[in-house]
């Protein structure tokens, strides 16, 4: 008797010590008034009005163009353990595209993926009071979203993930994913990404 687990979806999450995220914070709020003022922030960029850094191109990377070393190296970090459970001889990590989005009340994000070249997608959270909107995962299979049995993780139709400042969440760039809105008063602040392996 065999038991093999095809098409798996993983989604591989760590939260960074206090030190840290303290310093990963810090090193953003030194270079947020430089970042707002030269990102032309795009509202709507996929039909559901998050304020955003986003833009198409080949100059779409917050994270290098802003210097901002620290949140790089623990992506990376993070992004390498996370590859050496998928890959047998996993390349080094490239922070492909990095982007950063504002969350207000009232705003979300539709169910998208972020296939293209890149290999996994992430998102940091460097300001969050955690009720502010969670991340929804979808399965591969459409079908698997009409399942009654949500008593496994093979039978789930949806998993969500509650933002908490310092928290990392990374997945393979094909899985489809959406935010729900944030209902409070507060802006949400997270950084998305795109890596290579």
């Amino acid at each position: 008797m065999n038991l093999e687990n095809w098409f798996p979806t993983p989604i591989f999450f760590s939260i960074a010590d206090e030190k840290i995220k303290n310093a990963i914070l810090a090193e953003y709020q030194s270079a947020e008034e430089k970042i707002l003022e030269s990102s032309a922030m795009n509202s709507g960029t996929w039909g559901d009005h998050i304020d955003t850094t986003f833009k198409y191109g080949d100059d779409n990377n917050i994270i290098l163009t802003h210097n901002l070393c620290l949140l790089k190296e623990y992506v990376q970090q993070i992004a390498t353990t996370f590859s050496h459970y998928l890959f047998t001889n996993p390349e080094p990590i490239l922070i492909q595209e990095s982007w950063i989005n504002y969350s207000k009340k009232y705003q979300h994000q539709n169910k998208h993926d972020h296939f293209k070249e890149n290999t996994l997608s992430g998102v940091y959270y460097l300001k969050t009071n955690g009720g502010d909107g969670n991340i929804k995962f979808y399965p591969p299979s459409a079908c698997m979203r009409y399942h009654k049995r949500n008593t496994t993780p093979i039978t789930h139709s949806s998993i969500e993930y509650k933002p908490e400042e310092g928290k990392i969440i990374l997945f393979p760039s094909w899985v489809e994913h959406s935010v729900l809105p944030n209902m409070t008063e507060s802006t949400r602040i997270s950084v998305s990404f795109n890596l290579s392996v």
